[in-house]
């Protein structure tokens, strides 16, 4: 079942790796050198800890860097610079239909600062949207993927390239800082924890709460039942900054993420059905669970990868 990663996105940066030993961040291109040596690490770190009974840390994820933290001190930041870019972009290009003027520029160890006529207005802070990477806990998609297959070494390769395509600059949401530290855990939750939440990182399931957050009045979500007045105010501040889903959709070129009528379309069987849920969020199940099918969860998986890869090209395109 294992593709390798087609031509047409080989020219896109990944922000996935790091180097071995060290904490510094690897910034390349998908075909670059680097990236084909650190993909080889990555692949046999699986033999050195993750089948493995050790209780040492897993070789697996210290191989990683997760791309949101590459805003701190210490690393290279192009991951975010290269958003701004493309917010600073698609504000002139959008103008007409946002509302207020928003100015966006990168400051070491806060995030993107968006400023708004003269008052620094908050921080926005990245979040993957393409499922955590592997560790040896097994908690996650692309571990239930490793479990329920063989895990040969076709399998780990398909791993690894997720992996590197999902850590594009079009794999995350951006939130107000004050809203994504609760939001964040909330939209997460392992497979097999009791905390688990109906959301489990979904790209999906996250836009139809953007979609309920523009449309109050139909359904109740985790984004729209925000308690706290200043992560209401400065999701408020953020979300009414597009005035509406459609504008939303076309200025963070998630347009391969919905259907032809606008409605985001599920990762699991890719329809675009409006979930069912009802008022009682404490009544939504997660879905995605031990007992999927493995050719399910392969499609999945690969489904939301080409979608993160097209939205990337576009956004690579734009600030080009």
């Amino acid at each position: 079942m294992s593709e390798g990663i087609k031509e047409e996105f080989k020219e896109l940066y990944t922000y996935c790796a790091k180097e071995k030993g060290k904490s510094k961040n690897i910034v390349a291109k998908i075909k670059s050198r680097e990236i084909e040596q650190w993909k080889g690490e990555y692949k046999n770190s699986f033999n050195e800890s993750y089948f493995s009974s050790s209780i040492a840390k897993s070789a697996v994820r210290l191989m990683y860097r997760d791309p949101d933290t590459t805003y701190k001190k210490g690393f290279d930041h192009h991951f975010f610079e290269q958003l701004v870019k493309f917010l600073n972009n698609q504000e002139c290009k959008f103008a007409k239909k946002l509302e207020g003027v928003y100015k966006y520029t990168f400051e070491e160890d806060k995030g993107i600062k968006i400023e708004g006529g003269r008052n620094n207005l908050f921080y926005l802070k990245s979040d993957q949207l393409g499922f955590s990477a592997p560790t040896k806990g097994r908690d996650y998609p692309y571990d239930l993927y490793l479990m329920k297959s063989e895990a040969t070494k076709v399998e780990r390769e398909q791993v690894a390239n997720w992996i590197i395509s999902s850590r594009t600059i079009g794999g995350s949401f951006l939130w107000p800082e004050q809203f994504y530290k609760k939001y964040n855990l909330s939209r997460g939750g392992k497979i097999d924890s009791k905390n688990r939440f109906y959301i489990q990182d979904r790209v999906d399931l996250t836009l139809w709460e953007i979609y309920y957050w523009y449309h109050e009045n139909e359904k109740s979500t985790r984004m729209s039942s925000v308690r706290d007045e200043k992560e209401a105010k400065a999701l408020k501040m953020w979300l009414s900054h597009f005035k509406n889903f459609q504008t939303y959709i076309d200025f963070f070129c998630f347009e391969d993420f919905v259907n032809e009528e606008g409605y985001p379309i599920n990762i699991l069987d890719g329809g675009a059905q409006d979930p069912l849920w009802d008022n009682n969020i404490r009544n939504r199940k997660p879905e995605i669970t031990e007992q999927l099918d493995i050719e399910i969860i392969y499609k999945m998986l690969d489904r939301v990868n080409n979608m993160i890869l097209n939205r990337s090209k576009k956004i690579e395109d734009i600030i080009k």
